[in-house]
C-alpha cells in the first residue's frame, strides 16, 4: 500500500506577512494487491525405459521434474538433487494396490515404512534438475551415490522405482525455496517393469552305471 507525507505552510493571523510550518499531513494513495510467494513446489515424474528388464541387465528410468499449482514458479537456475530408491523381486500379488506417501511424510519415513511391510531398496539413483520439464535418463547403481551399475536379479519379479526431493538434502540456498519433501508413490504403474528371470536347465542320470543293451 502507498501512503506519504508531506510539509504544510500556514499564514500568521499579524499586521506582517508571516508564513510558518503547520507540521506533515498525510496522504493516501493508491494501492494495487497481489500475492508474494517465495517457495515452491517441484514434482518428479517417472517412467522405465523398458517394460521388460533381462537378468544382468542394467536398470534404466527417464524422471521428469515439473511443478505443482499454477502460482509455482521455479527459481532460475536453482539446482535440485532427486534421489531415487528401486525395488525388484515384487510378487504379482503385490500389485494390486500402490502405497502413497502420507501427508507431511518425509521420504526417509516413507522408505522405513516400506521397510517395515518387507519392500527394502535393491538399488539406488540420483539426478540434478534446474528447470520444470527436464528429463534425465537415470541408471540404477549398487550403492547410493555411487558409480558402480546395478544389473537385475536372476530371479526375476517386478521392479518399480520410488522418487524423492528430500528437503534434508538440498543446498541450503534450496532450503529457503522448497519446504518439504517431495515424494512419488510406490508402485505407479508407469516406473514399474517386470523382470524376466535367467532359465537354466538341469539333469541328472538315473543311473551311474550302464549295461551293454
Amino acid at each position: 500500500s502507498v501512503s506519504y507525507e508531506y510539509g504544510r505552510l500556514s499564514q500568521a493571523d499579524s499586521s506582517q506577512d508571516l508564513l510558518f510550518s503547520a507540521g506533515p499531513s498525510a496522504v493516501e494513495g493508491n494501492a494495487m494487491t497481489f500475492d508474494v510467494r517465495k517457495d515452491f513446489s517441484p514434482t518428479l515424474s517417472t517412467s522405465v525405459q523398458s517394460p521388460t528388464v533381462d537378468a544382468g541387465d542394467h536398470v534404466i528410468d527417464r524422471v521428469t521434474s515439473g511443478l505443482s499449482g499454477e502460482d509455482s514458479f521455479w527459481v532460475p537456475g536453482l539446482d535440485l538433487r532427486a534421489k531415487g530408491w528401486y525395488f525388484e523381486g515384487l510378487k504379482a500379488n503385490d500389485l494390486h494396490g500402490g502405497i502413497d506417501p502420507k501427508e507431511k511424510e518425509g521420504a526417509a519415513d516413507f522408505i522405513e515404512r516400506l521397510g517395515s511391510q518387507g519392500y527394502r531398496p535393491a538399488a539406488y539413483g540420483s539426478a540434478v534438475f534446474s528447470a520444470p520439464g527436464q528429463t534425465r535418463e537415470v541408471t540404477a547403481t549398487v550403492a547410493p551415490g555411487g558409480r558402480e551399475p546395478y544389473r537385475s536379479a536372476d530371479s526375476g519379479g517386478f521392479g518399480t522405482w520410488v522418487w524423492a526431493f528430500a528437503h534434508s538434502e538440498l543446498s541450503d540456498q534450496a532450503k529457503e525455496y522448497v519446504l518439504h519433501d517431495v515424494v512419488s508413490p510406490f508402485l505407479e504403474r508407469a516406473e514399474t517393469n517386470s523382470g524376466r528371470s535367467r532359465l537354466t536347465v538341469r539333469s541328472s542320470v538315473t543311473e551311474h552305471s550302464a549295461l551293454v543293451g
